[in-house]
């Protein structure tokens, strides 16, 4: 009985660790609008959690995006409106980007 008390202890744990790691909806939405709109982004900017899936550059605490830093790998394109939806960002450090005009 210990044994099945414990398994489903550590299911409920895996389970929350895994709702726990997505990212929040309208980071996911302002950085996906900004990898549709970007060049070369980088290649790790794939699947639906950049916050759990380690996407290149991009820093979390708390499911939240707090900082985006990509240099020197030629990212060209404008700054989306979407990008006010990043309201938990704090660190922004885009050294040699070439940015377009602001859409």
């Amino acid at each position: 009985m210990v044994q099945r008390s414990q398994l489903l202890l550590l299911l409920v744990f895996i389970i929350f660790s895994a709702i726990a790691a997505e990212t929040e909806s309208q980071d996911y939405v302002a950085l996906l609008s900004l990898k549709n709109i970007w060049q070369n982004t980088p290649p790790s900017w794939v699947g639906p959690d950049p916050c759990g899936k380690g996407w290149e550059g991009i820093g979390c605490t708390n499911s939240r995006v707090t900082s985006i830093m990509l240099s020197t790998i030629g990212l060209t394109g404008p700054l989306s409106g979407d990008f006010e939806l990043l309201s938990e960002l704090q660190t922004l450090y885009v050294f040699y980007v070439h940015f377009a005009s602001v859409i």
